[in-house]
């Protein structure tokens, strides 16, 4: 138990760390994308923001059903 539970810790650790990196590697092109587009900084600034947030929030719901707990959806 102690074993899987050691596994789940490391996996879930792993999916933070490459689903950060991952996110600042697609808010790259996004920010250059509105940039050349003259868009105004304040809609930038929403874009990457939503972005990101978007995508590390995609990573935490990955992180969680990795890990299964057994109080979620487990009777």
């Amino acid at each position: 138990m102690l074993t899987t539970f050691g596994v789940k810790s490391i996996a879930v650790a792993l999916i933070f760390i490459i689903g950060r990196w991952a996110a600042m590697l697609v808010e790259k092109p996004v920010h250059k994308m509105t940039e050349r587009s003259k868009a105004d900084l304040a809609i930038i600034g929403f874009t990457c923001g939503l972005v990101q947030t978007a995508l590390l929030v995609s990573q935490c719901f990955a992180a969680v059903s990795l890990t299964a707990f057994p109080a979620i959806g487990k009777n």
